[in-house]
């Protein structure tokens, strides 16, 4: 692991926490990686969330996170 990642990770948390609306239905993370570790970090700000990636494998990981395999170079 990169000796920055956890303070560059912050910053970025906090970017899109600024951008997302006061009430959020549905957050989907197009490109999300095998953990998820942006929509699991972000949980108390959806009602629901989408995970897409094409190293994924389909599933429920939370009662909120849904993902999804899909090769993002092809029409989904």
């Amino acid at each position: 692991m990169y000796i920055l990642e956890p303070i560059l990770r912050k910053f970025r948390l906090l970017k899109i926490v600024k951008s997302l609306p006061k009430s959020v239905d549905l957050l989907v993370d197009l490109g999300c990686g095998e953990n998820a570790g942006v929509l699991k970090d972000l949980e108390q700000y959806y009602d629901q969330a989408i995970g897409i990636d094409g190293r994924l494998k389909n599933g429920q990981i939370s009662s909120k996170i849904c993902l999804q395999q899909a090769d993002l170079n092809k029409t989904i």
